[in-house]
């Protein structure tokens, strides 16, 4: 029990840093990003409600993608133009209203049930 709350512990914190780079990267955006305009190229069909699809689009002559409900077909077409916050050097594009602190407050506590494992291992006899 004690190796695998060790081992538990150690892959969960390891894990989290993997994920809060991004995170972090994200948060940035949110903040400090500045507005751009992007042209859809493809918006996909929808087969369900829960779902999340991809959209593409291009800015500055490169095509990225974007995660999206699929209620986003329905007020979005193809060739329209949209707004991101986004920094230079990076592929991360967020929406003007998209917030990211419940993910990164997410990942912070998954990061501490990691430690806690870490530290009940530790001290198991």
């Amino acid at each position: 029990m004690k190796l695998f709350l060790i081992l538990g512990g150690l892959f969960i914190i390891i894990f989290i840093c993997i994920i809060l780079n991004r995170d972090i990267q994200e948060y940035n955006v949110q903040k400090k990003g500045e507005l751009v305009t992007a042209t859809i190229t493809y918006i996909p069909n929808c087969l369900g409600t829960k779902i999340r699809y991809f959209m593409k689009f291009t800015y500055a002559g490169q095509e990225f993608d974007k995660k999206v409900g699929c209620g986003f077909s329905d007020t979005h077409r193809v060739g329209e133009t949209i707004k991101f916050k986004h920094i230079d050097g990076t592929d991360i594009f967020l929406f003007g209203s998209e917030k990211i602190e419940t993910e990164f407050i997410a990942t912070g506590l998954l990061a501490l049930f990691g430690i806690v494992f870490f530290i009940i291992g530790t001290r198991r006899k």
